[in-house]
């Protein structure tokens, strides 16, 4: 091959590859399709090929039937088959199941809730381009419908693959939840399968609702965190199944409350195989700041990292996709998002590299021009004081029942990069009390002891 070859060939690969020394947010090529709005949806599979298999992000378009997959090694995108029916609305959510019995070229199946205020639940098989019906959704789901991948589980002998779903608002005293399992032999015949009413989350759910599943250590023991936003506040929840039989509890309080657009993206840190969650905060924050923020949420520990600004508002729509890809024959992780709803319309698509190490496991700015934060405790037998230092701008603080339940919120502005609150607790009982302590270098959280 001659050097002109050569050299042709390498600016074909620049031109289309995206630029990989800009820090934070790096722009790929824009979707094809509509632009993005409310019901939009994204997640991770893969494609067989002749070949072999693509990387791909498949994309639900809101508003609209249209369908669309990204080729992660190509930088494209390609027009899928048509979701069937009517337009994908409010509550349109996407989830991908891999296929164990397809190695070693995975293959899967994406399923999709078209939202809208309808129960339609479908499946798009990648192999022959094509959506088939399925078994609807016991309730119609709405604005705050989400879907996830949740791993296996052997019922009846038969191994099943578990998908969870939040159907949306709700007015009720607690969202609703569901699962779907469907057996993957011997038939994996996902039309098997069938629904299945959860315990409530005890907040209701709202626009601004999500969730993501983590296996936690060995996966083959059946060990596994789901969390959720449930929209409109900052209470974060987690179903999980440590050893048995899982439940609902609220965990933590998020550096934002989740508000329309929303979302996360469970994986687990390449590097110490730890379970994080990408989440993106929506719009309508009292903070102009909280529009265009990213946190990496580390959901054992309960930390979060903050990361770079988005460069678009995250509103109506907005979704986000994990994947691991090749960058210079090294694996490299990146969280793939398009924002939602813009003025005007915008068919942006976006990455973010993920740190392969979580560092310290702390709360940290994304920005170095802001300092980290160190709450000190000062316990006494009537009323206990937190002393936050390094901090710049309002700083919340929410106290925390061990079952989840608020006990006390207080709010202030520090002054000279200190600020103090006192948690008056005469007549609380003795116990273990959560704190969760929130400003602009995103959440610290642990605890203090009510003694009497």
């Amino acid at each position: 091959m001659s050097r002109m070859v050569i050299l042709m060939a390498l600016m074909l690969v620049f031109a289309t590859a995206p630029v990989l020394a800009q820090p934070g947010w790096v722009q790929m090529a824009p979707f094809t399709g509509p632009g993005a709005d409310t019901g939009c949806a994204l997640c991770t599979g893969n494609a067989t090929e002749p070949g072999g298999y693509k990387q791909c992000i498949w994309l639900l378009h809101g508003g609209s039937n249209w369908f669309e997959r990204y080729d992660v090694t190509g930088h494209a995108w390609e027009r899928m088959a048509d979701i069937p029916g009517d337009a994908v609305g409010w509550g349109g959510a996407l989830a991908y199941v891999p296929d164990p019995f397809a190695y070693p070229w995975p293959r899967g199946l994406v399923f999709a809730l078209k939202g809208k205020n309808t129960p339609d639940f479908k499946v798009y098989c990648p192999d022959n381009n094509a959506w088939v019906s399925l078994l609807p959704v016991p309730q119609n789901v709405t604005a705050g419908g989400a879907l996830c991948y949740g791993g296996e589980v052997v019922v009846d002998g038969l191994r099943c693959a578990i998908l969870y779903a939040l159907t949306g608002q709700s007015n009720q005293d607690g969202g609703y939840f569901y699962r779907y399992l469907f057996p993957e032999a011997p038939s994996s015949d996902p039309g098997a399968g069938h629904w299945e009413k959860l315990g409530l989350i005890r907040d209701p759910v709202s626009p601004g609702a999500a969730l993501a599943w983590n296996p936690v250590f060995d996966p083959t023991q059946w060990l596994w965190v789901l969390t959720a936003f449930v929209g409109n506040i900052s209470n974060l929840w987690q179903y999980i199944n440590p050893f048995g039989p899982p439940f609902w509890r609220q965990f933590f309080c998020t550096t934002w409350n989740q508000n329309k657009g929303a979302c996360m993206t469970g994986f687990n840190l390449l590097g110490d195989s730890r379970p994080c969650v990408a989440m993106l905060y929506g719009s309508g924050h009292v903070d102009p700041a909280g529009d265009w923020w990213c946190d990496l949420h580390w959901p054992v520990h309960g930390t979060f990292d903050r990361q770079a600004d988005t460069p678009l508002e995250v509103d109506s729509g907005s979704a986000l996709a994990y994947v691991v890809t090749q960058e210079a024959f090294v694996p490299t992780p990146f969280i793939y998002a398009e924002f939602g709803r813009q003025d005007p319309p915008s068919r942006s698509f976006y990455r973010l590299k993920v740190p392969t190490s979580s560092g310290s496991g702390t709360q940290s700015s994304g920005t170095a021009a802001q300092t980290a934060t160190r709450v000190q405790t000062l316990a006494g037998r009537d009323q206990t004081r937190f002393v936050v230092s390094g901090q710049a701008g309002t700083v919340r603080i929410k106290i925390l029942s061990s079952a989840g339940r608020v006990v006390a919120a207080l709010s202030t502005s520090p002054s000279a990069g200190r600020a103090e609150f006192v948690w008056s607790h005469k007549g609380v009982p003795s116990g273990v009390y959560l704190y969760a302590v929130s400003g602009v270098s995103g959440v610290l959280t642990g605890k203090v002891m009510v003694v009497r």
